[in-house]
């Protein structure tokens, strides 16, 4: 996990996937512009609702949540929250570089900085 810097977050990126230098890269883009955001991997969300709630608070927080992963959203909507957003890929047929199917559905830290900005318009 990497915790927000200067203050109180105001977003945390929950990355189950090996995207966590991209979730960083944005977290980068927004501590240039004063947008305080932490970073959480989780591989796994059973593991974590395993944990006692005040844990669970400790690490997601109470800021609204943006996920990413390559993979529907099905029930990571609920573990998202209403105020959050999930970034994914949109159709797992697709076949490719990882890379080049991340920028290919519009997923880079670019577009992760811009989502927390839409969600947490400080």
């Amino acid at each position: 996990m990497a915790k927000a810097d200067r203050g109180l977050r105001v977003a945390t990126i929950v990355v189950t996937s090996t995207k966590i230098a991209m979730a960083m890269q944005a977290r980068a883009i927004l501590a240039e512009v004063g947008t305080a955001v932490a970073v959480v991997s989780m591989p796994c969300w059973a593991v974590l609702e395993w944990q006692d709630s005040a844990y669970r608070r400790a690490v997601l927080g109470t800021a609204p949540r943006i996920g990413m992963k390559a993979a529907m959203r099905l029930s990571r909507n609920r573990r998202i929250g209403h105020d959050g957003a999930f970034i994914v890929m949109s159709d797992l047929r697709a076949s490719g570089a990882e890379d080049d199917l991340w920028r290919h559905f519009g997923i880079t830290a670019k577009a992760i900085a811009a989502t927390v900005r839409e969600q947490c318009p400080q």
